[in-house]
């Protein structure tokens, strides 16, 4: 099959980053291998992103301006829905601060129409102030998914891949992920209920079951490293999406334990619910909070009440 006879399209998602955007927008229309149509999801921004994108004199790219801030999961659900029904046959999923090399495409649709088989493959994420480190980190999985050991840099990244330069097993999800309409039709769109911070963890485990993943080396896709400050509306995910996806791929694997534990998570989730009705630390009451919703299952709750918590 040739490399043009699959429609490529680019879903970026972005929350009051018209700067960074920018320069997402510009290293996509100069990709080596064309991106047929750039989807671009504003997160309620409030700092002039809509008035940037419409000013936007390029047909390729499309923009829409949701009314309210869904996070990194609403969005991308939203833009994968979007190309899907736009009917592209591959949707590379990005944030709105990580920038691909310019033959980042390239080298995923290469490697995906090379292969005779459905796969998920994802660039290669690299520190943007050094392409030697990984930026977020790549694990080594073993065979249900489960990380066992964390890669740091490029080189010892390479040293697991196989002889068609893919590390097997793992994707950075959201940044440079090619995924194929198919994948979306079986899998389905990501749970807009985790909002950030775990989304694309849950979603990495509901498509690992689906079909191969694959780090591709020679794609790169460059991010700045994480500084490690979390607070507020992201510490209450982080606490909660962890948990919850903790329990969900990596405990209940072993039904029984938690059927003989469940009683004991649902005694500690009340526990800590009471604590962070009584405590008037923000960052305590966020994290019991977010801990007693995990053991609870409670997934509803509104992302403005979080934000209300917060102030």
């Amino acid at each position: 099959m040739e490399m043009k006879s699959k429609s490529v399209s680019a879903v970026v998602v972005t929350h009051n980053r018209r700067g960074p955007l920018k320069h997402v927008l510009e290293s996509l229309v100069a990709q080596s291998h064309p991106v047929d149509r750039i989807y671009v999801v504003d997160n309620a921004s409030t700092d002039g992103t809509a008035e940037f994108l419409s000013s936007l004199n390029n047909p390729g790219i499309s923009s829409k301006r949701l009314l309210t801030n869904t996070g990194g999961a609403g969005g991308f659900s939203y833009g994968m829905k979007w190309a899907y029904e736009e009917g592209h046959e591959l949707i590379w999923l990005m944030d709105d601060d990580g920038v691909p090399e310019n033959d980042a495409l390239e080298r995923l649709v290469t490697a995906a129409i090379s292969s005779p088989v459905t796969r998920v493959l994802n660039s290669t994420v690299v520190a943007e102030d050094d392409p030697t480190v990984l930026a977020f980190g790549t694990w080594v999985t073993d065979d249900r998914g489960v990380p066992q050991t964390l890669i740091r840099d490029v080189e010892t990244l390479g040293s697991y891949a196989d002889t068609n330069g893919e590390f097997l097993g793992w994707g950075c999800f959201f940044n440079g992920t090619l995924i194929p309409r198919t994948v979306i039709q079986s899998v389905g769109l990501p749970d807009v209920r985790l909002f950030i911070r775990g989304d694309e963890i849950d979603y990495y485990f509901r498509v690992r079951r689906a079909v191969t993943i694959a780090t591709v080396l020679a794609s790169r896709h460059r991010h700045p490293k994480p500084d490690g400050a979390v607070s507020g509306v992201k510490l209450y995910y982080s606490y909660r999406n962890a948990l919850i996806n903790y329990q969900k791929y990596y405990c209940l694997r072993n039904v029984d334990r938690w059927i003989v534990q469940g009683k004991t998570a649902l005694k500690l989730g009340l526990s800590l619910a009471k604590i962070a009705l009584r405590t008037k630390d923000t960052d305590l009451r966020l994290r019991a909070l977010a801990q007693a919703d995990a053991l609870l299952g409670r997934l509803s709750r509104d992302p403005a009440a979080v934000m209300r918590i917060c102030r």
